[in-house]
């Protein structure tokens, strides 16, 4: 099985250094997770925070804080911004945990996970839908594949590393404000901590 472990880290433009900034430094770049199917190929595991001063509060605990007050401010009724809340935890809790029957099956944002007789190849690429502004050019490992998706494109495209089982791999930052870490873990183990740790800010 490949296990990714997604996690989103969101500061404010206030927090951007001194003090926050060395806060983030100590921010955890993985999360233990239990109680994965075995017939799983693959899992996604998201997890979001938001950083308050020299804390981190998870998404859900955010939303459930802080979101009332702004909704009762811009009109909503106190029925009508609870009714909201709960949709927006429903959301968080259904994305939590993505699991796929293979490997294949992954759709992920700017990363490109093959298999190969190692293990797992592990790209990153530019995604032109999905990804923001600057366009990222580089060497495109697929620019003379007529079957790939991204021919003759002149964008950023490339192997970071070959995952073999048991390993777990951070990935470059080949992009700014991208860092990822990815495990490989047979179906006889404990499955650990894994994958794309990306911060921004608010």
């Amino acid at each position: 099985m490949l296990l990714i472990q997604e996690i989103d880290l969101t500061w404010h433009k206030n927090e951007r250094g001194g003090q926050y900034a060395q806060a983030r430094r100590q921010f955890p770049r993985a999360y233990p997770l239990d109680g994965l199917p075995d017939q799983a190929g693959a899992a996604v595991h998201q997890l979001s925070f938001y950083q308050n001063r020299d804390s981190f509060i998870e998404a859900s605990q955010d939303t459930q804080q802080s979101l009332e007050p702004f909704l009762l401010r811009i009109g909503f009724t106190r029925e009508q911004a609870q009714r909201e809340i709960q949709q927006r935890l429903s959301l968080i809790k259904r994305n939590r945990l993505r699991l796929f029957s293979s490997i294949e099956d992954l759709n992920l944002t700017n990363l490109s996970v093959q298999p190969v007789p190692e293990g797992c190849s592990i790209s990153f690429f530019y995604d032109e839908h999905r990804s923001g502004m600057p366009y990222r050019r580089g060497r495109n490992q697929d620019f003379q594949n007529p079957s790939a998706p991204l021919y003759c494109k002149d964008c950023l495209n490339e192997t970071a590393f070959v995952l073999s089982p048991g390993m777990n791999r951070k990935l470059p930052e080949i992009a700014p404000l991208l860092s990822s870490l990815i495990s490989v873990c047979d179906r006889n183990r404990r499955l650990s901590v894994t994958f794309p740790c990306s911060s921004s800010s608010r």
